[in-house]
């Protein structure tokens, strides 16, 4: 275990990441196209290193190599030799950072590397970048027969929320009907109903509900936001929480549980959250991609829109459902970083849309929400007209305006889940 180097590591993985992406950019400038994909690329190996040095073992970057892999099993990294040569000069860096920790830790790191180099070799280059992969014949029966490698590109995908979309693609019907059976027939507690699935392929229909989803944070201090774009895609699906018409968990007295526990929310949530995750898993494994988001933020002076559009408002104010999540699926614009979106308003003043207004000046103002919260206000502007401008907010504070709609992603970092054997 090399604890020191790990902890070490996980801490300077920004810097060193944008150290190589910069030492690309400068030795190769005609290969050099997408600083961001290059930078998530250095940044999923750095951390699968962390773990390597964590554990004294080689097995995760056997991950890490399948990242790169798309869902036909293409390598994406294109050209491969520029991409070996910047993992020796990775390996230069580490041993710099590494000069007064653990003996051995950049052994690890050069075998964990050499691991990865041979797995991504496995592609075959032809015609200047164009890669084929050449299966050994045990690796080619595990493939076909269990597809474990498969499920787990498929898995990483699904971390990767989608921003924007090819509104060209009309998602079908065979394709639709699939995806609704499998969120009605996912698993829930007692085999219950805790929710039904709302959905519309109608670009109006989404479009209408876009227009409230505010509540994507662009940054906390001063507070700043965007739409949450990862919804506005071809197909758009609604889990909407209800209570079973059936009951079958009992008090220890043997009396039935009340329908309006706490319990009883607590599994709706853990049912959607099943239902939603197989679908996004089916959604991907047919080549689609996915952007769930959480339906709680929707927006300036937000008066239950959503709620009328599904015709559940009454049911919602008599507390028997309740919106909690939704799902985009559809197309990805194909060489575009995911995290982009074309949506240019932005909003200054707060950094989710919980009780937002934009109606602070209006002289029948009223200050409190429906709920009895404070009203928070913002201003929402164009990025196009001001976008590098610095304005002030209506709390006084400067804000500088981003020039693009580009989303801060997450999955580039190292995420603390841990395995644990439970002791015997």
């Amino acid at each position: 275990m090399f604890t020191k180097s790990a902890e070490l590591l996980s801490k300077n993985v920004d810097t060193i990441a944008s150290t190589v992406v910069q030492w690309i950019k400068d030795n190769y400038p005609e290969h050099f196209k997408n600083y961001e994909s290059r930078y998530e690329n250095i940044t999923y190996v750095l951390n699968a290193l962390v773990y390597c040095l964590q554990d004294a073992t080689t097995e995760p970057m056997n991950q890490t190599a399948g990242s790169f892999f798309n869902d036909k099993g293409v390598l994406k990294i294109k050209p491969l030799h520029i991409e070996f040569d910047a993992y020796h000069f990775l390996l230069k860096e580490l041993s710099n950072l590494f000069v007064e920790t653990e003996i051995g830790s950049i052994e690890i790191c050069d075998a964990s590397i050499q691991l990865l180099k041979k797995n991504l070799s496995k592609g075959i280059a032809i015609d200047n970048d164009d890669i084929s992969i050449n299966m050994e014949h045990e690796n080619r029966i595990k493939h076909t027969l269990y597809g474990w490698d498969d499920e787990k590109r498929i898995m990483l995908k699904m971390q990767q929320c989608q921003r924007n979309w090819n509104l060209n693609y009309t998602v079908g019907s065979y394709t639709l009907n699939y995806l609704l059976w499998i969120a009605q027939n996912a698993p829930s507690k007692q085999h219950e109903a805790y929710y039904d699935v709302y959905y519309s392929t109608d670009r109006a229909t989404i479009d209408y509900l876009y227009k409230f989803s505010w509540g994507s944070t662009h940054r906390k201090n001063p507070p700043a936001m965007w739409r949450n774009s990862q919804m506005n895609a071809s197909l758009y699906m609604i889990w909407v929480v209800k209570q079973p018409p059936t009951m079958y968990n009992c008090n220890n007295d043997g009396t039935l549980q009340s329908p309006w526990g706490q319990s009883r929310w607590d599994n709706a949530l853990v049912s959607v959250g099943m239902s939603m995750g197989l679908v996004m898993r089916a959604a991907n494994k047919m080549g689609l991609n996915t952007g769930p988001n959480k339906v709680v933020d929707l927006g300036p002076d937000y008066d239950y829109e959503w709620e009328k559009k599904l015709g559940i408002y009454d049911d919602v104010m008599a507390g028997t459902k309740r919106i909690f999540f939704g799902l985009g699926i559809g197309m990805a614009n194909p060489g575009r970083p995911r995290w982009e979106s074309d949506d240019p308003e932005f909003a200054i003043g707060a950094s989710n849309g919980h009780n937002v207004t934009v109606k602070y000046d209006d002289p029948d103002f009223e200050p409190l929400s429906k709920n009895g919260k404070e009203k928070r206000k913002i201003k929402i502007v164009d990025i196009r007209e001001y976008g590098d401008q610095t304005l002030i907010d209506p709390y006084g504070n400067k804000q500088v305006i981003p020039t693009e709609h580009a989303i801060k992603i997450n999955t580039i970092y190292h995420r603390d889940i841990k395995a644990i054997e439970i002791p015997k």
